[in-house]
């Protein structure tokens, strides 16, 4: 029934966010609307994963209804992916990383950043990626 879910993320400025997105995850920016910055809206591309970026007014103009939020709001992404391990490393000091790696059981670890709205996002992974999600319960340390 459903082929999809492509969220519109509200941003104060479509063209910081969208080199976030691109420079720390590896999205490509598959459209932009106008073609030129400034951008009031743009869809980016990460292996199977589309995100839409749309700014606050631009979007308000759309949805009248979604007037009283702010650029961000109260909301996590989780993106899975099979280079968590490797992301972290990339990313483990950058000023934009929100938590530090963490195991959270069941083979996956995770780590989060904040994007330029103020929005966590999520990268988790399997502790051992040859595990296929199968590993063995992480054990406590004595």
């Amino acid at each position: 029934m459903f082929r999809s879910l492509v969220p519109d993320l509200p941003c104060a400025d479509v063209a910081a966010t969208l080199e976030f997105y691109r420079e720390l995850l590896g999205f490509v920016p598959s459209l932009t609307l106008p073609a030129d910055p400034p951008y009031h809206w743009a869809l980016a591309r990460c292996g199977e994963v589309t995100l839409m970026f749309q700014t606050l007014s631009s979007l308000t103009a759309e949805f009248s209804s979604l007037r009283a939020g702010t650029a961000g709001g109260a909301l996590a992404l989780y993106l899975e992916t099979d280079r968590a391990l490797a992301l972290y490393e990339r990313l483990r000091d950058r000023p934009e990383l929100a938590q530090p790696l963490k195991e959270t059981g069941q083979g996956k670890v995770e780590f989060a950043l904040t994007d330029p709205d103020g929005r966590v996002v999520v990268l988790v992974g399997d502790r051992n990626p040859s595990c296929q999600g199968a590993c063995p319960p992480v054990q406590s340390a004595p």
